[in-house]
């Protein structure tokens, strides 16, 4: 005759049959880090510049806030207008002048990506490191990309309608460079960064400081520690199309940048015995004065 058995497991009971050898659960709820108060269990979150502090968003822009969701945007107020200011006699009386006001909207959208590993992967030394690695370049990758090229929702800054032509040029002379740096201050702005690609670096590099010359016009390489062009930073990404040169003032590009969110579970998946990794981070750019990026292309 067979008999059901019970013991107690701290306040709940549970029944044990003896035929079937399995247990059955009365009256409990399994206490999991998915359905626990994240008081207890809260994701790991960090700063982009902690995590992704290559990608250009952090280096070429300027944060503001952070801000949740997709409808919800910052509203950055600016001045479109300054008010007179002049000279006035003694005793007469002033003029009143407006100062002209304008917002800024910058939404955000999220990026995100889930990669699920065996359990068996993850217990060998180094894997999670090797993991988080590529997810970080993963994430960085399709940052700056969204930040140069995208075509829309957000507008890549090579995509934005209003920004300056400044034109063509060859890798003999930095002419046409020079003059958009002075485009750029003629519409009130200084140039703080230069955007090229490899190529491009690589060809402006090469200049000699005469036609029968071997000396570099950029200086000697061992003395080149940095990477400058009218002594303004110069970062160099694979990402910018082939001969393509972007001179701007990050002063005036404004970006919403939300925690990059990581977390891990080894719940989602189990019945395939793997572990789920997510990385999730939520930004946003703007210009404010489109006309204060201008775009150079050099013939490589």
């Amino acid at each position: 005759m067979q008999e059901n058995k019970r013991f107690m497991c701290g306040a709940a009971p549970f029944l044990f049959n003896g035929s079937a050898t399995q247990f059955k659960e009365s009256n409990i709820m399994v206490q999991l880090t998915t359905n626990g108060p994240k008081a207890l269990y809260p994701d790991a979150t960090f700063t982009p510049a902690d995590i992704v502090p290559d990608a250009l968003i952090n280096q070429i822009t300027t944060p503001t806030v952070p801000i949740e969701g997709d409808q919800p945007v910052v509203r950055i107020p600016y001045v479109t207008e300054d008010p007179t200011v002049g000279f006035v006699p003694e005793g007469t009386e002033i003029p009143a002048s407006d100062t002209q006001l304008s917002e800024l909207l910058v939404s955000t959208r999220k990026l995100a990506v889930l990669q699920p590993i065996s359990r068996e992967a993850v217990s060998y030394a180094g894997t999670e490191s090797i993991i988080s690695n590529s997810m970080r370049r993963a994430v960085t990758i399709k940052a700056d990309n969204a930040l140069l090229n995208n075509p829309d929702n957000p507008t890549g800054l090579l995509n934005i309608t209003g920004i300056t032509d400044a034109g063509a040029m060859n890798a003999a002379d930095l002419d046409v460079l020079s003059d958009a740096i002075t485009t750029i201050e003629t519409h009130g702005a200084t140039t703080t960064n230069i955007v090229m690609d490899p190529a491009s670096w690589g060809a402006l590099r090469n200049l000699k400081t005469g036609k029968d010359s071997a000396q570099l016009l950029l200086g000697n390489p061992a003395e080149q520690t940095s990477k400058q062009l009218f002594g303004i930073p110069v970062t160099v990404s694979n990402l910018m199309p082939t001969g393509t040169i972007l001179a701007l003032d990050k002063n005036d590009i404004l970006s919403s940048l939300g925690d990059i969110q990581v977390a891990k579970s080894t719940d989602a998946a189990f019945t395939r015995d793997q572990v789920l990794y997510r990385v999730m981070w939520r930004f946003g750019f703007a210009p404010i004065h489109p006309e204060r990026i201008a775009k150079i292309t050099l013939t490589v």
